[in-house]
């Protein structure tokens, strides 16, 4: 579906760039991973040869391709944030507010399920180590842990997290719930069930009883039945839904009265810009450096949150915006 998105220039195309990577990147290494196998060599060597590879693809780029070099810079800034990037509210890193480290975003956010996804993303990453490991688990992980990453370097990167909140977060309520016995229970009931329906079926053949009952049908609802239910709900659904509840209540953002105040000063105590507010402007040609505005044109100095609040209310062009254009 991705690559099916049409082309709508600048930045927002890059996408496709990244995908075409991907797409290629796919068979190769595929294709190692095969070899390797075949071989019968330690499997440690894979990601080791990932990794040089990625090494090799970024030296390469730097001294050979700068255009793709700049594009694997871009993508870096996802992961590491430095100078004005860290004054955006939404991309500064997770755990710093105020410039003072915490750990409340973490709960503020998921709960309890950030803490028990990062003891389950543990012990998968144990059992993947020194037992025997799965494609599964190993595609769980690594995604796991680039989101993680992600999400500490900006904080919005916390919508992508409670994905794998919730998957690692089931992960432990199934094993809860079979350390309880509820696949044995269940197990019961669906015997005696399909043994009703046997017996309406067929009353004639009731006459003999097997000696051998399976044990499973000998299964009854005990208190760690229960119990499993009440720590899930709990450990895992109150406290999600009751921060949950305690969001939904609050105000909203937005724009505040005081700024929309200088928003209607601006527009109309300020000099025309020669600019028409409900014309729809070519973008600029690709042979100019700059876009040819109209003589009495000028910008309005802003940071990057207001740029649109400059533009639809007060009716001027700003130097920046969160389109990182003006």
């Amino acid at each position: 579906m991705v690559s099916l998105t049409p082309e709508i220039g600048g930045d927002k195309s890059k996408h496709l760039i990244g995908l075409a990577i991907g797409i290629l990147a796919f068979p190769v290494l595929t294709a190692i991973s095969l070899e390797f196998n075949r071989r019968g060599l330690n499997k440690y060597y894979y990601p080791l040869t990932a990794i040089v590879l990625a090494a090799v693809t970024y030296i390469s780029a730097r001294l050979f391709i700068p255009e793709l070099y700049s594009l694997i810079g871009e993508i870096g800034t996802y992961f590491l944030r430095e100078a004005g990037g860290l004054t955006i509210a939404e991309a500064s890193p997770l755990l710093i507010r105020g410039g003072e480290f915490t750990l409340a975003p973490l709960w503020y956010t998921f709960g309890a399920g950030a803490i028990i996804s990062f003891l389950v993303l543990a012990y998968l990453l144990f059992i993947a180590v020194t037992q025997k490991n799965t494609q599964e688990k190993t595609f769980l992980i690594v995604w796991s842990v680039i989101i993680i990453w992600a999400m500490l370097q900006q904080n919005r990167f916390t919508y992508y997290y409670a994905v794998n909140v919730a998957i690692l977060c089931s992960f432990a309520g199934i094993m809860v719930l079979d350390k309880a016995g509820w696949p044995q229970l269940i197990n019961s009931l669906k015997n005696k069930l399909s043994n009703n329906d046997t017996e309406s079926t067929e009353p004639k053949k009731k006459k003999k009883k097997s000696k051998s009952k399976n044990i499973s049908e000998n299964q009854k609802l005990t208190i760690w039945h229960i119990a499993s239910v009440l720590i899930i709900v709990l450990v895992l659904v109150y406290p999600a839904a009751s921060l949950s509840v305690e969001q939904a209540s609050r105000d909203i953002g937005g724009l505040n009265g005081p700024w929309i105040d200088s928003m209607h000063w601006l527009k109309y105590n300020t000099p025309d810009n020669g600019v028409d507010y409900l014309e729809i402007y070519e973008p600029r040609p690709e042979d100019a450096d700059y876009y040819p505005y109209p003589e009495e044109a000028y910008g309005v100095m802003s940071w990057w949150d207001y740029g649109h609040w400059i533009t639809a209310i007060g009716e001027r062009i700003p130097h920046a915006n969160p389109f990182q254009r003006g």
